[in-house]
């Protein structure tokens, strides 16, 4: 074994030569063995409405390493060679540099560059499939369930380090940006806030709200409003003023400043529906 990597019901592992294999529960399509949910055929036409060459088949086979019947358990009891993510106008794709699995999705990391390339301009693709309820493939939430398909990670980036948890990702980029997604109910996710995130995105500390808020503050407030509360309301009423034409509305105050994570991300990790970031700081 090479690598892989475990979720709360599959596994994935990898041997010597790089080959992916996974086993469990493949209710979620979650095991990477293609689009086992049916046993059809892709309806969709693979040459065009028209053609020159004549009549062709136009029905194109979906790419599964396994078939289930209508009343066979999804899941499989031994290792499968997974299915490669299919590669559109460029060579097919290396073995994964590695994995990380969540409750029913995997994640999978995969070299995008030439293999010329010198290892310090390397660059990484990640591909994930399985459950999407909650964005946690890192896409849309355009499918409950899919294939592998591109996490929508920057272009020509490199992931270092990737963790999942139940529902939610982090990846920490050579360049130090840490990006995550997924579901986010006790904020997980850690961009301070509890709705879902279904494409990556930069996570930084807690933004500096601009100051003079305190000016904005009414007497009748109570004792338990936060600069965050005194700055959403300052929003708001920018924004009814402007929709109801009273130009004469207040100005809408400056937008919060990003504060960068201090120091060097050396580690991240997840547990079920936490995150937590370790940061090298010079003494």
């Amino acid at each position: 074994k090479k690598g892989g990597g475990g979720g709360a019901r599959h596994t994935i592992a990898q041997d010597a030569k790089g080959r992916s294999y996974s086993f469990g529960d493949d209710r979620r399509i979650q095991l990477a063995l293609g689009d086992t949910r049916t046993g059809g055929q892709d309806e969709r036409h693979a040459y065009g409405v028209l053609s020159q060459d004549g009549p062709k088949n136009v029905k194109g086979d979906i790419q599964r390493a396994v078939s289930y019947r209508y009343y066979d358990p999804h899941m499989q009891t031994k290792p499968v060679q997974q299915v490669a993510p299919l590669a559109i106008n460029r060579p097919e794709y290396p073995p994964a540099s590695f994995f990380s699995c969540g409750e029913d999705f995997t994640v999978g990391i995969f070299r995008d560059s030439p293999d010329w390339y010198a290892a310090s301009h390397t660059t990484t693709v990640a591909f994930a499939c399985g459950e999407n309820g909650a964005g946690q493939c890192g896409r849309s939430m355009h499918q409950q369930q899919q294939v592998w398909s591109q996490v929508r990670l920057p272009k020509h980036s490199r992931v270092d380090q990737l963790r999942c948890g139940q529902a939610h990702c982090l990846a920490l980029l050579k360049d130090g940006r840490l990006f995550a997604w997924g579901s986010n109910p006790q904020g997980q996710v850690g961009n301070g806030k509890r709705s879902l995130v279904s494409k990556p995105i930069v996570i930084t500390q807690r933004p500096e709200l601009p100051s003079g808020l305190a000016q904005l503050a009414d007497n009748d407030m109570p004792q338990t409003v936060t600069p965050q509360d005194l700055y959403k309301r300052a929003v708001y009423q920018h924004a009814q003023s402007r929709s109801s034409n009273q130009f004469s509305g207040p100005d809408v105050p400056e937008s919060p400043m990003a504060v960068e994570l201090p120091g060097t991300i050396v580690s991240i990790q997840t547990g079920f529906r936490n995150s937590a970031v370790i940061c090298e700081v010079p003494a």
